[in-house]
């Protein structure tokens, strides 16, 4: 209950500060990113459709017994995006308002912090490893549950270096951004490789 609450509350910050930025003074200074309506509202709208997955999962009558059990991981997730796109809104309208404020670093802010985020809620999705008829499901299920914490290091790893890289120089930014990408999701590759072929 308490991170739907922490979603609704980003939510009614993001479209309250879209309300006042069209109420006040403030206008579209640097107009590179769009049309002043599209700028206000784009971010905010696009929370509100994505968090409605997460109400369509609770009552969808067919999903209810997964999402009972993903419950957790699910709103973990949904909170952390939210609040991810949240800051990215609050960054676009600063900047586009004649701010000084370069809107690229919050890709490897973005990119690092959806990878700590995610690899923390990985283990959270075990699947279940009882014996099954079908032979190959429990098969892929243990595979599954073999690769997600392993795999959730080199994620953390990642995300961590790419939030570190916004402290290095402009230029080199998105470039060491691109390479801590690259290497991340390689490793999370052998990795998992490595996990599947021990089974």
């Amino acid at each position: 209950m308490m991170k739907k609450s922490m979603i609704v509350l980003l939510l009614l910050i993001a479209f309250g500060a879209s309300i006042y930025f069209i109420g006040s003074d403030m206008q579209v200074v640097d107009e590179r990113y769009g049309k002043e309506e599209v700028i206000v509202w784009v971010l905010p709208l696009t929370l509100v459709l994505m968090n409605s997955n997460l109400l369509l999962f609770s009552r969808q009558k067919s999903l209810q017994n997964y999402y009972a059990r993903y419950k957790d991981g699910l709103e973990s997730i949904f909170l952390s995006f939210t609040f991810l796109f949240f800051l990215f809104h609050i960054a676009l309208l600063y900047t586009v308002s004649g701010n000084s404020f370069n809107l690229l670093t919050m890709v490897p802010l973005i990119a690092g912090f959806s990878l700590v985020a995610t690899a923390n809620t990985l283990p959270r999705f075990k699947l279940p490893e009882q014996s099954s008829q079908n032979e190959k499901v429990h098969s892929i299920n243990q595979a599954w549950n073999k690769i997600i914490r392993p795999a959730s290091y080199p994620m953390i790893i990642g995300g961590l270096l790419m939030v570190a890289s916004i402290l290095l120089p402009q230029a080199m930014t998105l470039p060491v951004f691109f390479i801590l990408l690259a290497l991340t999701l390689i490793s999370i590759l052998i990795v998992s490789y490595k996990k599947v072929q021990s089974i």
